[in-house]
């Protein structure tokens, strides 16, 4: 970005002399968001302002100063929504497959009835 800024708004690095990354957290975020999933920060917003702040899946929102993941389609590299850590993950376990997500589904609610 070309500013000056402290060097608190600057991420730790293990290769550098200084320690510290040669871009601020801020650029890094931009940088990774172009590089990876085709959008800029002001796309990420406008995702993240249509999801109420909150994931995709569940009401949670970025905590411990965290975003939401961005999901997309690993095939497109479309992008589909911001999802928490966890659901991003579970995503990517299930590698997108609804069928076996549906049997997932289906395993629990037999399961979860016998509760009662």
């Amino acid at each position: 970005c070309g500013l000056e800024k402290s060097m608190k708004e600057y991420g730790p690095s293990k290769i550098t002399k200084d320690k510290l990354m040669s871009l601020c957290i801020r650029c890094q975020k931009d940088r990774t968001l172009a590089t990876k999933y085709n959008i800029n920060v002001e796309d990420y917003d406008v995702l993240l302002a249509k999801q109420d702040g909150h994931c995709a899946v569940c009401p949670a929102v970025n905590s411990y100063g965290r975003r939401l993941s961005v999901d997309h389609d690993h095939a497109t590299g479309k992008v589909r929504g911001l999802l928490c850590n966890n659901h991003n993950a579970a995503l990517g376990h299930f590698k997108d497959d609804t069928q076996t997500m549906m049997n997932a589904i289906y395993y629990l609610e037999e399961h979860n009835a016998r509760r009662d």
